[in-house]
């Protein structure tokens, strides 16, 4: 980072000067004299630096220690404040525990000549200019302090309209911030995966159901969520106030998530592979099976993951609906029942959807023995043994699962009156053919699921 610097830029007045930003420097607007402070780490959060000398009307930006310009894939925390008397305001910051967890640097704009209204105005235009940068995950917990000015009749002199002036102030701010390194008020035109495209990167690929993670293995040093991946809405109890719940809350918060579809609008960097999963899946899984992909299927894959995606219906009820997805593939040359696997594919994707499930499917299994899948009911192992789905004659399957003192639904209108067989420890559910599956799946599922929760409880 330079210590020393010229801020150019046509849209501002002629008058700005040079800056030594290891001193308490001055940005000179014709109405307005700025002075930007940089504080480092140690000065930041020494107990002997002098706030009081600060101590002047102003916007401040809390920040990490990356650099937007040298690591650009990443996604920094920022937090955007503003102060009638700036020393005080950081000095407080830097004894808070929940600022120096992320923050070890600070730039301050401060001036004599800042107004309630003004200073409201810059604070609300850096934090939507922040947020609509998509470069970094802003933490304010609100979009700025309101400003009850009537802008538009508040001077005949355009220099003294607040309107005018915040523009003007924001635009140097920016400027500062990109010769700081810190492009935080900067739109990105470009995703990162295509920024750093060049560089030969690993791409990957999670399948979990209907849910798939596509990534940018960045050799060692994390990786890059691409967008268009999914992201589940519901999060297991187990990461509640984890450090993935609040990434997950800040990255709804700065609009990276697309509601309708539940997909990353935009690419975002984690730390590693099972911060990902947390993230994009809201839960834990044991053992990750992430595949390798190429260019052409990373991009060919995105499509799919949209294309089964009905969000007029709930999940519950469109996943039993969707195609066998790309982890049932592997098994199709050991099941020549194709009953079977259908009710293999809809029993995962219908557990996979409640919250207190983690679920995948092993990478041995045996037709002769019973289909299972590894599951974690509650933070607790299932046995594969609990939960079988067995190839019947006729191509009929036999669905078994350890009794318990579960409950089966009464039948619905459209369903038949189910027939269960006590088996030793175990209850059979045999299912003759594909239209007796249609009815009375829903039913049959869930008394799969409430089996299993009773089994780990």
């Amino acid at each position: 980072m330079p210590n020393s610097f010229t801020v150019a830029t046509t849209v501002l007045p002629p008058a700005i000067k040079s800056f030594d930003i290891d001193k308490l420097t001055i940005c000179r607007i014709p109405f307005l004299n700025i002075k930007a402070k940089l504080f480092y780490i140690d000065e930041f959060y020494a107990k002997s630096t002098n706030w009081d000398q600060y101590n002047e009307p102003g916007i401040y930006f809390l920040l990490g220690q990356t650099t937007l310009t040298e690591n650009n894939y990443k996604t920094p925390f920022v937090y955007i404040g503003q102060a009638k008397e700036i020393g005080e305001r950081l000095k407080y910051h830097s004894s808070d525990p929940n600022k120096t967890k992320y923050y070890s640097l600070a730039i301050a704009f401060t001036s004599s000549d800042f107004n309630d209204t003004l200073l409201n105005l810059v604070e609300r235009t850096c934090i939507q200019k922040a947020r609509d940068s998509h470069r970094v995950l802003l933490t304010n917990k609100q979009k700025g302090s309101k400003t009850t000015a009537n802008l538009t009749k508040n001077s005949s002199s355009s220099l003294t309209r607040p309107e005018i002036q915040n523009e003007l102030i924001c635009t140097a701010i920016e400027q500062i911030l990109l010769t700081c390194d810190q492009s935080i008020l900067t739109a990105r035109h470009r995703e990162p995966s295509e920024i750093i495209a060049d560089k030969n990167l690993e791409k990957i690929i999670l399948i979990q159901g209907n849910l798939r993670i596509e990534a940018l293995s960045l050799k060692g040093n994390g990786l890059l969520i691409l967008k268009g991946s999914s992201f589940r809405q519901k999060i297991s109890a187990s990461l509640t106030n984890s450090d993935a719940d609040q990434l997950r809350k800040l990255l709804k918060k700065n609009n990276y998530i697309d509601d309708q579809t539940n997909t990353f609008k935009y690419d975002y960097f984690v730390k590693n592979e099972t911060l990902a999963v947390q993230i994009c899946l809201g839960k834990n899984i044991s053992h990750p099976n992430w595949k390798h992909t190429t260019n052409e299927a990373i991009g060919n894959s995105l499509k799919s993951t949209k294309a089964n995606i009905n969000t007029s219906q709930p999940s519950s009820i469109q996943s039993s609906k969707i195609e066998a997805s790309e982890y049932c593939y592997a098994l199709e040359t050991s099941i020549r029942n194709p009953l079977l696997k259908t009710c293999f594919s809809d029993i995962y994707k219908y557990l996979e959807q409640d919250q207190d499930v983690n679920i995948s499917v092993p990478n041995k299994w045996s037709i002769k023995q019973g289909l299972s899948y590894d599951l974690k009911v509650k933070d607790k192992k299932i046995k594969r043994d609990d939960i079988r789905l067995l190839d019947g004659p006729e191509n009929s399957v036999l669905i078994r699962i350890h009794r318990t003192n579960a409950k089966l639904s009464s039948p619905t209108k459209t369903s038949q009156e189910i027939i269960r067989e006590i088996y030793g420890e175990h209850i059979r559910f045999r299912i003759p053919d594909k239209s007796y599956w249609d009815l009375n799946s829903v039913t049959i599922m869930g008394f799969l699921l409430r089996s299993l929760k009773k089994i780990s409880s």
